[in-house]
């Protein structure tokens, strides 16, 4: 019986209302703190469950960190097969056509979800970290739209939106 009550708790949707959710899993967390994160929120009735179907299926080895938003409808086995799947939440900054370097710069260190790696270097500075030493930057970086993870660094958003 413990067995059918276990599967039917694995196919109930989380109790996150009728719009999408989000939670961070930062880069070393046990899964034990993120299924108590979900169960301080009222996702998870039964969050020790959790637990036990991810060491049953190697999912809690495979959790990945980052940003992930849950849709409603979403069961717990869902919720981890997400977790393991690395499915994480994208966010975007868009490169405008005619700006120059300065603009391009200050759109990146308005970015909260980039790590800043560059504030404060001279722009001959970023260029030789671009593998590129002098380089003048104008001119050099494609617009468009790039989707990233939250924690990509503003340099790898430089390297993106260089051709070639």
């Amino acid at each position: 019986m413990a067995a059918v009550a276990f599967r039917h708790w694995l196919a109930q949707p989380l109790a996150i209302g009728d719009a999408p959710v989000e939670i961070e899993i930062p880069r070393g967390q046990p899964l034990g703190v993120t299924r108590a994160k979900c169960a301080e929120r009222g996702w998870l009735d039964h969050p020790r469950m959790l637990i036990a179907y991810a060491r049953l299926t190697g999912a809690d080895a495979r959790v990945r960190a980052g940003e992930y938003r849950i849709e409603p409808g979403t069961t717990p086995a869902g919720l981890l097969r997400q977790f393991a799947s690395g499915t994480v939440l994208q966010h975007a900054i868009t490169i405008v056509e005619g700006w120059n370097f300065r603009d391009l710069r200050r759109a990146i260190e308005r970015e909260g979800r980039l790590t800043q790696t560059l504030r404060g270097r001279e722009d001959a500075e970023v260029m030789q970290l671009l593998g590129e030493p002098g380089q003048h930057p104008e001119g050099l970086f494609f617009p468009d739209t790039y989707l990233f993870d939250k924690g990509t660094s503003d340099l790898e958003i430089l390297r993106q939106s260089r051709p070639g």
